[in-house]
């Protein structure tokens, strides 16, 4: 993909994404931004992407939870959190928060 391999934008709340390998994008492989809250992105494998695995670009983003994700090979690293109250608990290649 020439871009971000799945991208929320402004308002998409209470999205689920489970199960997914998202791999080989140009650019963040999740990318969530602009007050999209209390997503869950649980069970994925997010690999060798040129961005962020995951990227939560802006503090409206509130609440969204990362569970038992597989990071790695991401260029710029596994996950970018700038947003607000983020929790991630049982990561690989990423840290608990929250």
């Amino acid at each position: 993909n020439g871009s971000n391999g799945v991208e929320l934008v402004s308002g998409n709340n209470n999205i689920v994404i489970n199960g997914c390998a998202i791999e080989d994008n140009t650019s963040d492989g999740v990318k969530i931004t602009a007050t999209s809250d209390n997503c869950f992105v649980s069970t994925n494998t997010i690999a060798r992407n040129g961005g962020y695995g995951l990227n939560l670009a802006a503090s409206t983003c509130d609440t969204n939870i990362l569970v038992g994700n597989n990071f790695t090979g991401n260029t710029s690293g596994a996950v970018s959190n700038s947003g607000t109250g983020t929790v991630a608990r049982g990561n690989v290649g990423f840290a608990d928060v929250g």
